[in-house]
């Protein structure tokens, strides 16, 4: 989907001492002025075969190796992946998901052995909450928050509509609680847990690293009663030699534009270290580190919070607003505040791929950028 990306400066952005001058470097060739249906897809066979669902469960395997493993090569890797999309309703019929990042989120183990040059595979469901919910309700009564729209919520009519809006979200029926599909990414956040699955809000699913089964979860409102909120980032920024991660919450609804940069320290305590108050709602995939600062940066990927109401859906209500400013917040670590601001020119991103200082008073930050918000179709 990528044209071969060039790495461009982007703007440099100068300051007074001893504010942090940044340079931000992004490479600009994700999509073509025109049409994504335009892109070239020709080394894609089917995309059909994305939405092909793993098992929920599958025991450790010994794989077929071909040829040789690094004498270096031994460890187990943890991947997590939207896999599951065939879950059947209890009337039958399916739980459609439309959006490829509405998968239920299966972890993946490979467990490499270079002495006896041999490779396991095992896999799970992260979330079988989900999964239970759905099996319990019929058609036109199931309701989830989604990522892409839900061929479930498209009714006609005004009545249809009203049901619809107020019907309540699918609860599990083993703990009667809403659940939370989590199908990102996996850290681990010292003093609570070596596996966790992440998202795009403040829940946090422990993971057994032998087993991979579901050990509990908690949100960071645990750690710190005043990181109650809605979103943050899947992604958090560690530092690698701490160990500390940083990341964000925010509320939307309650303090709708501020947003609570934290660290959670080696001892498992959360701090938090700054407090900012912007363009209210925007979604925020990721966040970048240096050893001295976080920086934080604001897009005009505005969420509509009417048209998150009605779709219960996230991407149909993210609108990119190319009239306003990008901003960066570089937040001092030390200090625990902001100690400098920057607006550059509209973009969107999800990744901040790195960051670093050059020894002067300069940040370097590299991040895949996009000027439209479409990709998230």
């Amino acid at each position: 989907m990528f044209r071969s990306p060039r790495l461009l400066t982007g703007i440099a952005y100068k300051s007074e001492s001893p504010k942090p001058k940044v340079f931000v470097h992004t490479n600009q060739g994700a999509l073509p002025e025109s049409s994504t249906a335009q892109l070239d897809r020709s080394h894609v066979n089917d995309h059909a075969q994305c939405y092909l669902s793993m098992n929920q469960i599958f025991p450790e395997t010994v794989l077929k190796v071909a040829g040789k493993l690094p004498k270096y090569l031994s460890g187990d890797l943890f991947r997590i992946v939207p896999g599951l999309f065939d879950v059947k309703l209890a009337d039958g019929l399916p739980a459609d998901r439309t959006h490829w990042f509405d998968g239920i989120g299966v972890i993946l183990k490979f467990r490499l052995d270079a002495n006896s040059n041999m490779l396991t595979f095992m896999c799970r469901i992260v979330c079988p909450d989900v999964v239970r919910a759905i099996e319990v309700s019929s058609k036109d009564k199931y309701k989830e928050r989604s990522f892409g729209a839900s061929s479930n919520s498209v009714q006609l009519g005004l009545l249809n509509f009203l049901k619809r809006l107020f019907l309540p979200l699918a609860k599990d029926p083993k703990t009667g609680r809403t659940p939370m599909n989590i199908n990102v990414t996996l850290e681990k956040i010292l003093g609570h847990a070596d596996l966790v699955a992440r998202s795009d809000f403040p829940h946090n699913v422990v993971l057994d690293p032998e087993t991979l089964e579901t050990i509990r979860s908690f949100d960071f409102s645990q750690l710190n009663p005043k990181l109650k909120g809605l979103s943050a980032a899947a992604h958090s920024a560690v530092d690698k030699e701490t160990g500390e991660i940083f990341n964000f919450v925010a509320g939307h609804w309650r303090n709708p534009g501020r947003y609570r940069i934290f660290r959670v320290k080696s001892d498992g305590s959360a701090d938090i270290l700054a407090e900012i108050d912007a363009n209210p709602n925007c979604y925020i995939h990721s966040l970048a580190l240096t050893e001295r600062f976080v920086i934080f940066a604001l897009s005009p990927w505005d969420i509509d919070l009417k048209s998150l109401v009605i779709e219960c859906a996230l991407a149909p209500a993210i609108r990119f607003d190319e009239s306003k400013k990008s901003m960066f917040y570089i937040v001092s670590r030390s200090q625990g505040r902001v100690v400098a601001q920057y607006e550059t020119e509209a973009f969107a991103a999800f990744h901040f791929i790195n960051a670093f200082e050059d020894g002067t008073d300069s940040i370097h930050v590299d991040v895949c950028r996009y000027d439209r918000a479409d990709i998230l179709d």
